[in-house]
Parts: C-alpha cells; sequence; structure tokens
C-alpha cells in the first residue's frame, strides 16, 4: 500500500525517527530494511518486548493522525481506484502495515476502501514470503479453476516483488520508492513510474478484466504459458528495415486485479528508446487462452 497508493515515506521517515530515540538506535539504521517489511519483524531486531500486535497496532494508528500532513497520493492512485470500483473489479489491499495504519491512511486521505485486505496481523511471514499474496487470492475467490499467472499484483518494494512473484503471479512494478533495476532484479515483470500508467479500460460480459499500462519504464521478452499475447510496432516508430510488417504496438495478457505486484524476464534482442513511450499493454483475466503464447516487449 505505502508507495503504491500512499506515499507516506516523509511520515514514515519521522515514525521511526521518533521509534529510534525511544529505543536508542540510530533512526537511519532502522529505515536501511524498514520499507516494505512488517514493523513487529523491524522491532524485533532491537526489542524483543516491544514485538507485539499491540504495541505494533498502536504506534502505527499513530502514524496517519501525527503525520498525516506529509503523506501524499501516489499519481494516479485516486483514479485507478474509483475504476476498479466503477466496474466491480475485484481487487484487494495486501500489505505490510496493520489494519491501523492501512484503513488509517484510506481515511485520511479519503480513498477508496477495497472489500478485501490482507494486513500484517493476518500471516504469519511477511513479505518476501508469498503467503500474504496466497491470502489475498483465496479472500478474493480466485483460486478456484484459475491459475496464479491470472493474477496481477502492483508492488513498489523488492521484497513485495518477491513476494508477488513466488506466490506465482504477474508483478507490475512502481518505481516509486526504488530504483528501475531494484525493481527489475527482484523479479517485476513491468515497470512503470506510477500509476498514472494504469488504467482500467473495461470489465468484460465474461468477468475479464481489461487494464492498460502505459509508458513502460522496463519491459522484457518473455514467453509464458496460459498467457495470450499480441504485439506489432507504430509504424513511425519501428526499425526502417521493419515498417512494412508492423503497424502498432500492443501487448494483451490476462489476469484479474489483486492489489498492488510486478516484473521482470531476459533482456530484449533490441534496444529502443522511442518505443518505450508508446508501450500499450492491456491486460485481461480471467481468461481462457492457447496454452503456449509468447508475450513480446521493447525494453526501452
Amino acid at each position: 500500500m505505502d508507495g503504491t497508493i500512499v506515499d507516506s515515506t516523509n511520515a514514515i521517515t519521522k515514525h521511526w525517527h521518533k521509534i529510534g530515540k525511544e529505543l536508542g538506535v540510530d533512526p537511519s539504521v532502522i529505515l536501511l530494511t524498514s520499507h516494505g517489511r512488517r514493523s513487529i519483524e523491524t522491532l524485533a531486531l532491537y526489542d524483543q518486548s516491544k514485538a507485539n500486535w499491540d504495541y505494533v497496532s498502536c504506534i502505527e494508528g499513530l502514524i496517519p493522525i501525527e503525520y498525516g500532513a506529509d503523506a501524499v497520493e501516489v499519481p494516479g492512485a485516486r483514479s485507478l481506484l474509483a475504476s476498479l470500483d466503477r466496474v466491480n473489479a475485484p481487487w484487494a489491499i495486501v500489505t505490510s502495515g496493520t489494519r491501523a495504519l492501512a484503513t488509517g491512511w484510506l481515511d485520511v486521505m479519503d480513498l477508496s476502501h477495497p472489500k478485501t485486505m490482507v494486513v500484517a496481523e493476518d500471516v504469519s511471514a511477511g513479505k518476501p514470503a508469498p503467503e500474504c499474496y496466497r491470502l489475498g487470492i483465496d479472500r478474493l475467490g480466485l483460486i478456484a479453476g484459475q491459475v496464479r499467472t491470472e493474477i496481477l499484483v502492483v508492488e513498489d518494494s523488492p521484497a513485495g516483488v518477491q513476494a508477488g512473484k513466488a506466490a506465482g503471479c504477474q508483478v507490475l512494478g512502481l518505481a516509486t520508492t526504488h530504483s528501475t533495476e531494484q525493481l527489475k532484479n527482484s523479479g517485476a515483470d513491468w515497470i512503470v513510474q506510477d500509476l498514472r500508467s494504469v488504467l482500467v479500460v473495461d470489465l468484460r460480459a465474461d468477468g475479464q478484466i481489461q487494464i492498460e499500462i502505459r509508458n513502460a519504464l522496463q519491459c522484457w521478452l518473455i514467453s509464458i504459458k496460459a498467457i495470450f499475447a499480441m504485439v506489432t510496432i507504430y509504424d513511425d516508430l519501428a526499425p526502417k528495415s521493419s515498417k512494412s510488417d508492423v503497424k502498432r504496438t500492443s501487448a494483451s495478457v490476462s489476469c484479474s486485479v489483486v492489489n498492488f505486484l510486478l516484473v521482470r524476464r531476459q533482456p530484449f534482442m533490441r534496444r529502443s528508446t522511442d518505443v518505450s513511450r508508446a508501450l500499450a499493454f492491456k491486460i485481461f483475466g480471467p481468461f481462457k487462452i492457447s496454452p503456449c503464447a509468447t508475450v513480446v516487449a521493447w525494453k526501452g
């Protein structure tokens, strides 16, 4: 949630400076490993007596109240959540924060509340363990008759990306808190700057959600079973030698929206700094498609 829907970096920094002072620990040391990690696990490194849910829920519940003015929406978050609700799409928040923190931020920022949420208290192990996303998939009712690659996760942290991939999902990385290189190395399938690049186009009669992903910062040539994709390239951006063969860039992938995860694969054989700006991935799901297909994308 933090880094995908809400950018509370400044608020969290102030929070850990406060807690670090109480613990007698340099907050800069805490902040090196705290993002994307449950507070209960971070606190256990410094004071086991504070590593309990009563204490963690209490201090995290105060963050939106004390530091709400220091947080901002991730660009595109409000419109994306509204679009998901408008088409009644299945989506969930899967977060390393407590319920008090997650609901507190949604209330303070006046953002849409999902019907399904998985929070820190719900799982025995936090990210990069896949338990949280598996639970989210289960609560959304997306297990029966579906494969994990039909689920789209949107994440901003390496630990979150790894959790999504370990759960068998497709992961979209947001370069809001970490570098493109960090997200790529963690396994993201696609990487964009923020949620302005993610648009809900439609919820089809067969239950498939159509999503368009634009302006990819990093894309890869990938080959995935149980995905159907079709790619062409804009005439004016394609290499001159292939202009007669290709006309438009688009990729169709099938999946459902869980909350926020994504990304990686092998580098493409030709580099283009222009084509990346025109990429438009259309993602559908749940779906039925031919068993073997290839998704082709340009590395920009």
